[in-house]
């Protein structure tokens, strides 16, 4: 029997900053992987951010207002420099990590 160490992570985004966000993403991955985890996920939305807005404005707002912008704006193509930045740094880690899932 093979074991695996995971980890959930939760992590709240630097708000309106996809590389700050993607930077702490990395701290983390390093972090997890100082400690021998293999196996790591994290919040689908944590890059750019949760759209918080979604559940006080009404649709109408949400489409014309400069928060559905600002969310757009921030978000991520795969691939992209952000993608890369975060496998170049995964690559670099000091220990082996055998599977590592950002959700």
């Amino acid at each position: 029997m093979k074991i695996v160490k995971a980890s959930a992570v939760q992590l709240s985004p630097v708000l309106y900053s996809r590389e700050g966000t993607v930077e702490k993403v990395v701290r983390k991955i390093h972090a997890l992987g100082q400690r021998g985890v293999q196996f790591a996920t994290f919040p689908q939305t944590v890059v750019p951010y949760y759209p918080y807005f979604s559940i006080v404005q009404s649709g109408y707002q949400i489409i014309v207002g400069g928060e559905f912008l600002k969310l757009l704006d921030q978000s991520v193509t795969v691939p992209s420099l952000a993608t890369e930045a975060t496998g170049v740094r995964v690559r670099e880690l000091p220990v082996k990590i055998e599977n590592l899932l950002v959700d």
